[in-house]
């Protein structure tokens, strides 16, 4: 994957749901903790860690990359007064030409549409991204309050704390216009998108270590709604031979096996991660708590 295409994927998928990516170096930081949380060896890692560590990590990397590669100069006034200026040249230059051209027929579907599309972009969306995100919050904790309900109906709470529950709540609680032979084909074309996603990283990848010696690891992630997909392979790697020794066994220790071909799948669920309807879900838990369990 390239430089830019793991930059991007990292900007859709942001390690805290109220990270400032408008900050150069903390949208490196936040592409550097993504990277490493798909290779093998540090899956999920970033994701066990407690939320102030996670703060701390993401605020030093930040500071490093800031020292590293510090702003750009700022320009002074003359500078953007010329190119201000430039600008203002340019836009005038463009409505002239517009001028010339044919009015937009209203009365024609596509024209309206498209026009009106544009034209209502802001009244829709009038301070970005974070004033929809906050209103799809707000209607997702609903359906999320309205959901526990039912489930919590429906539990158990049985010796040793465990709670159970019926074993097809997952399929009578989904929603109109879901059932569950459309959910059975969702995980089976799930499944089969990671086995295949690997089989094909593989057909890349051992020709590609044939011919580079030099060459270890490959790697692929994609994005599969608001999911991943994330695989690695590795040209191969050493494990103690025979495994586990049984009891009484005698085996010399410094034995080992290599594997070649060492192949590496995750599937990152976007509903498990720390932030958006979750994270609001977890605080709101977190506050009770503590008003019911504290002192």
């Amino acid at each position: 994957m390239s430089a830019q295409s793991t930059l991007d994927r990292a900007d859709l998928f942001p390690v805290f749901e109220d990270m400032d990516l408008s900050c150069r170096a903390t949208r490196a930081a936040n592409a550097v903790i993504a990277t490493l949380d798909n290779r093998g060896g540090f899956d999920g890692w970033f994701g066990d860690i407690d939320d102030e560590t996670k703060v701390e990590i993401v605020e030093e990397l930040a500071q490093v990359i800031q020292l590293v590669y510090p702003p750009p100069r700022q320009l002074s006034d003359e500078e953007i007064k010329a190119i201000a200026d430039k600008a203002a040249a340019e836009v005038f230059e463009g409505l002239e030409r517009n001028l010339n051209q044919p009015v937009i027929d209203y009365g024609k579907v596509q024209g309206y549409v498209s026009d009106i599309r544009n034209a209502t972009r802001d009244l829709i969306q009038p301070q970005g991204k974070n004033v929809m995100s906050e209103s799809k919050k707000a209607t997702a904790l609903e359906t999320v309050n309205a959901l526990a309900a039912v489930i919590q109906g429906q539990m158990t709470l049985g010796d040793a704390g465990i709670v159970t529950v019926p074993a097809d709540i997952g399929d009578t609680t989904l929603p109109e216009g879901l059932t569950p032979e459309i959910r059975t084909a969702y995980q089976t074309h799930q499944s089969n998108l990671v086995a295949a996603t690997a089989e094909a990283l593989a057909n890349v990848a051992i020709p590609a270590f044939k011919a580079d010696e030099k060459l270890e690891q490959l790697s692929v992630e994609f994005g599969f709604g608001t999911d991943s997909v994330a695989g690695t392979i590795q040209r191969s790697k050493e494990y103690p031979a025979g495994g586990i020794p049984k009891e009484g066994e005698e085996r010399d220790p410094n034995a080992v096996i290599t594997k070649y071909g060492i192949v590496s799948m995750k599937y990152g669920v976007n509903a498990h991660a720390n932030k958006g309807v979750l994270k609001k879900v977890r605080d709101g838990i977190n506050e009770r708590a503590k008003a019911a369990l504290a002192g």
